[in-house]
């Protein structure tokens, strides 16, 4: 792992056991945010209020890069699009990612609903059945994707590989577009050292995964961003953890099922970031709808895990209330994440 300044008094000299030191964090982190119905988004971050206030996904363009979907999913709302760059003849989803991360961010399936139900969906097949991709896909597509102007990407996909500089640079002219991208930051954890490409880029929205319990998951990345490491230290990543263990969401027929990785957690995040995109009136969409602000959103109102490194957690668990507040009053400015560096607690 990275090495860090050891405590200056360890868990047992506070009369803990570890065991018992987990414990008592639970036991306060339970205090802290409340239990919800395991699997359900909406249970976790409690739409509601914006839903009321008339928000719900509706005119917020969403690409989503993955296996397709069937054209007549019964609890999808509006599939207004799908393209397929693949060898493959169907534009349908024969794997079930694709479903199940389109549900994440838009399904209206009673039993594993999302935030944004009313969000225009907009599927860019660049994936075969046998999990098959190619760099060329993914240009021809994001091409495609700022031709009809999406606003929101997600592209569950990661890997160690950050020198495919035509890759990465045309997600980043995406986002020099104005269009928000989020990335799974990856499942080789727990190592540390394993932050995954492109959710280690710093125009992306890099997505970790939390459990029901507010853990992080076991299998999420661990560490700095590793492409600035032979010049200095890397960059903190994840940009914020969303719930990616045991969620559910859609099959490819009807119904749901359930899925864990970080490429779950990302399009729950993706949700999120598309109910809030909704909340900004289109006249101010030019200067308040952008990926700065959406990941300044996203950072600042991030509730942080009180016993896990930041770089682990980033600023911390996505919290959509306190996100949407921060959104509403949000004017351009500069962030700098973190504010400030402790080389004393381990957990910083």
């Amino acid at each position: 792992g990275i090495p860090r300044p050891s405590p200056t008094s360890s868990p047992s000299s506070w009369g803990f056991s570890r065991r018992g030191l987990v414990s008592s964090m639970r036991k306060f982190v339970s205090k802290l945010w409340p239990s919800f119905r395991g699997g359900d988004i909406n249970s976790l971050y409690k739409p509601e209020q914006i839903w009321r206030d008339g928000y719900t996904g509706q005119k917020i363009r969403v690409g989503i890069f993955d296996t397709g979907v069937r054209e007549d999913h019964p609890d999808l709302r509006n599939i207004v699009l799908r393209t397929n760059w693949t060898f493959q003849q169907s534009l349908n989803d024969g794997l079930g990612h694709g479903s199940f991360v389109a549900g994440c961010i838009g399904s209206i399936n009673p039993s594993c609903p999302s935030v944004a139900p009313d969000a225009d969906l907009y599927t860019f097949k660049v994936f075969t059945d046998a999990q098959e991709s190619f760099t060329s896909w993914y240009l021809d597509a994001i091409n495609y994707a700022m031709i009809v102007k999406v606003n929101i990407i997600n592209v569950s996909i990661g890997g160690p590989d950050y020198s495919d500089t035509p890759f990465v640079d045309k997600f980043r002219e995406a986002t020099a577009s104005n269009i928000i991208v989020f990335v799974a930051m990856g499942n080789d954890g727990p190592n540390w050292g394993t932050a995954n490409n492109p959710g280690d880029e710093l125009w992306a929205i890099g997505v970790g995964g939390h459990t029901a319990e507010f853990d992080i998951a076991s299998f999420q990345v661990r560490g700095m961003t590793i492409q600035e490491s032979p010049y200095g230290y890397g960059r903190i990543k994840p940009d914020v953890v969303a719930y990616g263990q045991q969620v559910h969401s859609l099959r490819i027929e009807r119904g749901c099922r359930e899925m864990s990785g970080t490429s779950v957690a990302s399009p729950v995040a993706c949700g999120l970031g598309t109910l809030l995109a909704s909340t900004v009136p289109e006249h101010e969409r030019y200067k308040k709808l952008t990926p700065a602000s959406m990941k300044q959103a996203l950072m600042e109102g991030a509730d942080k895990l009180p016993y896990e490194s930041i770089y682990v957690q980033g600023p911390g668990k996505a919290n959509l209330l306190k996100s949407y507040q921060v959104l509403q009053k949000y004017e351009p400015r500069v962030t700098i994440f973190p504010p400030e560096l402790n080389l004393v607690d381990d957990r910083d």
